[in-house]
């Protein structure tokens, strides 16, 4: 159901987003403040933002997944914990840059590679021969 944008109980949100990261290696909880849930809004960002850091969360995990939730009359918090291992110390002098990732870099297969290259030339972005 992600996508539609319409209000519903924060608890129903967080299941809707946990959802497609249940695996059988990985429990994800979520945990709730009680009392009166507020609605929120199920908006494409939200869903993308927060569907994000559960998968990052849900990839790196141990076991389990927690997503918290807290509120008072001015602020909503959701914390999404996870026991994995953490950042190494050079990820964590990295964080707040762009593109940062722990993940060993795929090379191109050789296909791929070629093909590049030539949709480079194609379109005259540049050639492995110089130019005269």
């Amino acid at each position: 159901m992600l996508g539609r944008a319409e209000r519903l109980p924060l608890g129903a949100l967080l299941d809707d987003i946990a959802a497609p990261h249940r695996g059988v290696d990985v429990d994800i909880l979520i945990d709730v403040q009680d009392g009166a849930v507020p609605k929120v809004w199920r908006a494409p960002e939200v869903l993308h933002g927060l569907g994000n850091l559960v998968e990052n969360a849900a990839d790196f995990a141990t076991r389990d997944v927690r997503l918290k939730a807290r509120w008072d009359e001015t602020e909503l918090t959701v914390e999404v914990l996870d026991d994995g291992p953490g950042f190494t110390a050079e990820i964590a002098e990295q964080i707040g840059e762009p593109y940062i990732t722990s993940r060993p870099r795929r090379r191109p297969s050789a296909r791929e590679d070629d093909a590049g290259h030539g949709a480079q030339e194609g379109m005259d972005w540049g050639s492995s021969s110089p130019r005269r």
